[in-house]
């Protein structure tokens, strides 16, 4: 059932995708070009719909490659630092639209770990855009550091809090921490299975401690010893 399924994704997502890259196109063409407010407005829309949708369909394209055995992994030593720095900057401009604060903590000069780049550039994203989503006011901060022979990401929030309830099947594909809010805020709950996909592929590992209306902490834990050979973890849902 799983090889037709992704054999179906893999097939459908050609089709998929060229339509929306037309209507990405032309929404954000008539969102600039139209004078009248209404009109731009409303074209604006299509596109933040077209760009959700988008955003859908190529995280359900990537767990279906991470099933299917296709999910390529190039492990070495990076400085984790670099990349959440620049992360915290390319997400800066969402939170201070939600008069957020948004920063990186640490006493470390260099923090470096065995990961592969493209899954650790996707792991933090996807809890930074978690993070802020689910953040009314308050804070995101990400806190690194070294401990116990492990490079160490915390990512903390202010936000809406995870129930004790939810954090069980928080990982699973289209679970959402908000769902004990009556689905107030939009998503798939395909972030974070990612996340943990993503996770157990580079031999990493990831815990949560949260409390409803308390805020969430999510503590990676990553390893700065070379692996010894080459280690591909199979996930299914």
């Amino acid at each position: 059932m799983n090889r037709l399924k992704n054999n179906f994704l893999s097939n459908m997502s050609h089709e998929l995708r060229t339509p929306l890259i037309g209507i990405l196109g032309y929404a954000e063409f008539l969102s600039t070009e139209l004078k009248d407010k209404n009109l731009a407005e409303m074209a604006n829309i299509i596109r933040n719909s077209g760009k959700r949708l988008n955003e859908t369909l190529n995280n359900i394209l990537d767990i279906s490659r991470i099933e299917s055995h296709k999910q390529k992994i190039d492990i070495k030593q990076l400085d984790l630092l670099r990349y959440l720095d620049e992360q915290i900057k390319l997400f800066k401009p969402v939170a201070e639209n939600k008069n957020i604060s948004l920063r990186l903590e640490t006493n470390e000069k260099k923090l470096e770990a065995y990961v592969d780049e493209e899954l650790f550039v996707s792991i933090i994203t996807n809890l930074l855009s978690n993070a802020l989503k689910y953040t009314v006011e308050g804070s995101v901060i990400i806190n690194a550091r070294k401990e116990d022979g492990k490079a160490i990401l915390d990512v903390k929030d202010t936000g809406i809090g995870i129930s004790e309830e939810f954090h069980e099947i928080i990982f699973e594909p289209f679970r959402q921490a908000s769902e004990g809010f009556s689905r107030r805020f939009e998503g798939t709950g395909l972030g974070l299975t990612l996340v943990k996909k993503y996770i157990d592929l580079i031999g990493a590992t990831i815990s949560l401690e949260s409390k409803l209306g308390r805020g969430s902490k999510f503590t990676l834990r990553f390893s700065v010893d070379k692996p010894v050979g080459e280690k591909l973890i199979a996930t299914k849902w």
